[in-house]
């Protein structure tokens, strides 16, 4: 399995699974609750989405249109969602002017601290590979890299068009973008405002993007002797890399 692209679109209401990171979709279902806007995946592969309706946060059954479970974000739409290297949820929005980012215990309602956003309308959120938050301010057209995830912010920089709305890293490491101002998604040169390439988003309103890993070289999804592929020794297949300290 190749490195897929997953992406929301406002407008349709819809979730996209894409062929790589191309413009080229394999498949789409209705989100959860309408009008979706942020978007990650937990240690297991499964989708973690925000819709802007009713104010909830919704995990699902991994990239599919089934909901497990969902929650009340801390303060209205959640715009922008990512996880940080322990498996906590981190959240943004609940309107215009909010400027609150939160981390939470675990992938649940409950927070533990929140600070200010540089940005007066936090959107897209991620992390780099080193731990450190990076964010997008729709309104005032600008992409941050915190110091952590905290509110000290290094470095800035410009969007590729004027209303950034999400981020997300491809396995190498360059940053992916979307803009709802000409409604495409750029990837860029690492995490700079260079852009190598662009492409129009499926449904005309990107607001959610997140990363389907790429399966290991030579996987199959079989394991010799084991009859339930989803665990091994209690251990969910998704993060068996990380077994015994082996990265």
């Amino acid at each position: 399995m190749s490195e897929n692209l997953v992406s929301t679109d406002l407008s349709l209401q819809s979730m996209y699974i894409h062929s790589g990171i191309t413009s080229t979709v394999t498949t789409s279902f209705s989100s959860p609750a309408g009008s979706p806007l942020g978007l990650t995946l937990d240690g297991s592969g499964n989708m973690i989405s925000g819709g802007s309706i009713t104010d909830k946060i919704y995990i699902n059954a991994g990239i599919t249109s089934t909901v497990t479970t969902s929650f009340n974000s801390p303060r209205g739409a959640p715009t922008g969602l990512t996880l940080d290297g322990s498996g906590n949820l981190i959240s943004a929005g609940g309107g215009f002017m909010d400027t609150a980012i939160f981390i939470h215990s675990g992938v649940t309602s409950t927070v533990t601290t929140s600070f200010a956003s540089e940005s007066d309308d936090p959107m897209g959120l991620t992390l780099d590979g080193s731990g450190n938050l990076i964010s997008v301010d729709w309104w005032e057209d600008k992409i941050y890299i915190h110091s952590g995830i905290t509110s000290t912010i290094t470095t800035s920089f410009g969007s590729p068009a004027a209303e950034p709305r999400c981020l997300t890293l491809d396995g190498s490491g360059n940053l992916i973008s979307s803009d709802s101002t000409n409604d495409s998604i750029y990837i860029h040169s690492g995490i700079t405002s260079t852009v190598t390439t662009s492409f129009s988003s499926p449904g005309g309103a990107p607001m959610g993007l997140t990363m389907q890993p790429a399966a290991p070289v030579g996987w199959t999804g079989k394991i010799s002797g084991v009859t339930d592929p989803a665990e091994i020794m209690g251990v969910a297949v998704a993060n068996i890399a990380t077994v015994k300290g082996v990265a």
